[in-house]
């Protein structure tokens, strides 16, 4: 079985979450200096994910007695709109095909993104993801998540 991670649904919600700020957003793309380029920063409540066992409704997951829940919440801070269009996961130090997503993250605001990961074994585990996409200015965008410890089943 092939480890898995799912979006199970998203809202975009507005709250106030600078101090826990767990990832970076880097402008990458110079050709349109003349106008501002979005930032996002994924704010991690947590760094380790307890052990979960419940069931998961992804298809990749099912029957899987190994999973972890969390949320990973994008804020923009630099008044431009970003729209992520993939994401490079890393499990267990292993880059992993590149994933399509859909998340948009409005100017100044949040979106909250329900996470699932589930692995063969009920070991400890880190996964790390890297976003890319872009601003509504036409730059290129790519946020930098934190590493995150799954930890093992109790």
């Amino acid at each position: 079985m092939i480890p898995s991670m799912k979006r199970l649904g998203a809202v975009a919600i507005a709250v106030s979450v600078s101090s826990c700020s767990g990832g970076s957003s880097t402008p990458t793309d110079p050709s349109n200096s003349g106008s501002p380029t979005g930032v996002v920063t994924i704010a991690q409540g947590v760094n380790q994910v307890a052990w979960s066992g419940a069931p998961s409704n992804f298809a990749a997951c099912a029957g899987s007695a190994n999973t972890w829940y969390w949320d990973e919440v994008f804020v923009e801070t630099a008044g431009v709109a970003v729209s992520l269009t993939s994401r490079t996961p890393v499990r267990d130090g292993v880059q992993q095909a590149d994933v399509a997503v859909s998340i948009s993250v409005p100017a100044r605001g949040s979106y909250t993104n329900h996470m699932v990961f589930c692995f063969p074994t009920s070991a400890q585990h880190a996964v790390q993801n890297t976003l890319h996409g872009v601003d509504a200015n036409g730059h290129t965008v790519t946020v930098i998540g934190p590493t995150i410890t799954l930890l093992a089943k109790p």
